[in-house]
């Protein structure tokens, strides 16, 4: 599922850098949600794959096949675990304006990325509080945390400098102490799981001593 939120995210068709709140949200963007729709085609939910396919395909392209015909060729397509869309589009189905840039897209997953999309995005759907930064969270707590390590545009105070062995009297810095009360803050909001996803692009200095400092940690590379 991981690496599936990681293709998503490599393919986003960008102008500019896409934050991760673009790819968790599928409403929020044209690109993410044309493709949460097309993995829900081939779900078994058939009020969901109808919704899905009119959000596709044209009303008008839909009803000269007829649902019966493209029911059977999603079946079909799930048999063979091919969920391309060039069968669709031989079937005489016509995509709604403005959704042919996405062909190329779609053809780059297969049934069961589409499946962990789906399941990927119910995740989301689950959950009723909103992004909120670690600033905001403090004095509540969740049942489930999702926490992202990333400096963002604040490049001076990032987490490279976070200083994991801080004692009570040592000399101060600031940039190290608001970091690692940051950390602090973030990891103890969490009843019961807590994920921390790191850039390690941005942050390998953290990550280096993250694992130093926690060498028991399950860690994954995706």
């Amino acid at each position: 599922m991981r690496e599936n939120s990681k293709k998503l995210k490599k393919d986003f068709p960008k102008k500019n850098k896409v934050a991760w709140e673009k790819i968790m949200n599928p409403n929020s963007n044209e690109y993410t949600n044309i493709m949460n729709s097309y993995a829900c085609i081939f779900q078994d939910n058939n009020y969901l794959a109808i919704k899905s396919l009119l959000k596709i395909f044209t009303k008008d392209s839909l009803e000269k096949v007829g649902l019966d015909s493209v029911k059977n060729l999603i079946t079909k397509k799930k048999k063979k675990n091919d969920p391309s869309i060039k069968e669709f589009l031989d079937l005489n189905l016509e995509m709604n304006a403005g959704l042919d840039s996405f062909k190329e897209t779609i053809n780059l997953f297969n049934l069961t990325d589409l499946n962990e999309i789906v399941e990927f995005y119910k995740v989301f759907d689950s959950t009723t509080t909103k992004n909120i930064t670690i600033f905001k969270s403090k004095g509540l707590e969740f049942e489930n945390v999702l926490l992202n390590i990333d400096y963002g545009f604040y490049r001076k105070r990032n987490w490279n400098n976070i200083n994991f062995n801080h004692k009570e009297n040592d000399n101060r810095d600031t940039d190290q102490d608001i970091m690692y009360y940051l950390f602090y803050v973030g990891i103890t909001r969490a009843k019961n799981n807590l994920n921390i996803y790191i850039n390690s692009k941005q942050n390998k200095e953290f990550l280096n001593k993250f694992t130093v400092k926690f060498p028991d940690i399950e860690i994954q590379y995706i």
